[in-house]
């Protein structure tokens, strides 16, 4: 099967911002692993403290350097395509990175909202990909009003694939037998995923935080809590929790 785009094809639209070139959660991972490992090096020698500490923070930024950079998406009517720039890399060598998918590739994306730890609230839409990265995450926390460009051009596209693709007179469900062969249907792809604060998990939670925040401010009221537990619940814990009710029970998604 031919995955490519059309090389003539101009784009519909462009998205220009820093970002993970790779999958965050793995690319945070590495570089929390690489920085405490040089960490622990240090200190093996017996090297200062601060010298642990430049480890720590160098280490990380190393593997960042690789995994975070510039990254342009560039819509287009049969996909998308990741031009990438890697801040170490694209340092040394001046070379851009290519990676291009076309939506038989994408079997499925979020469009959603969430909090950085900051509490600032930030829009994404998260593409699931077939094959490597596996995912990407297109944010508009640098461009806000490029990402609701993009943001809007790439639902309509969506829902112009899928209503084409339900238009189809070749779509069978299940799958069908034409003489002594099986002939499957195609496997979907561009499925909406319904946002986490939405889903039954997302409500359990909820109702137990809020039990737990109960818990805490009881104890807290009966014999009291460090000054470091009682920041954590006043700052942290129950604005949070506020904010998952709002998610879970409020907004209108």
């Amino acid at each position: 099967m031919d995955t490519s785009l059309a090389k003539n094809e101009k784009p519909i639209v462009e998205f220009r911002t820093n970002g993970f070139i790779e999958n965050p959660q793995s690319s945070i991972a590495m570089a929390t692993v690489g920085g405490m490992a040089l960490m622990f090096v240090t200190i093996m020698i017996g090297a200062p403290i601060f010298v642990s500490m430049v480890g720590l923070i160098g280490g990380i930024c190393l593997v960042y350097g690789y995994k975070v950079g510039k990254v342009t998406y560039m819509l287009y009517s049969d996909g998308i395509t990741l031009l990438t720039r890697r801040f170490i890399p694209y340092w040394i060598s001046k070379k851009e990175g290519r990676k291009s998918f076309v939506w038989k590739e994408v079997k499925s994306f979020k469009h959603d909202f969430d909090k950085t730890r900051t509490g600032q609230e930030y829009e994404y839409i998260k593409l699931f990909l077939k094959k490597s990265p596996g995912q990407i995450w297109i944010i508009n926390q640098r461009d806000k009003s490029g990402f609701e460009t993009f943001r809007d051009t790439f639902l309509q596209l969506v829902a112009i694939e899928r209503s084409s693709r339900d238009a189809s007179p070749s779509k069978v469900p299940g799958a069908k037998r034409i003489g002594t062969e099986e002939v499957k249907t195609p496997e979907p792809y561009l499925v909406q995923k319904p946002s986490f604060y939405k889903t039954r998990m997302a409500k359990l939670l909820t109702i137990l935080f809020v039990f737990v925040a109960i818990l805490l401010i009881l104890i807290n009221m009966n014999q009291g809590l460090s000054t470091r537990n009682l920041f954590r619940l006043e700052v942290i814990i129950v604005p949070g929790i506020v904010y998952m009710i709002y998610r879970v029970y409020v907004k209108e998604d």
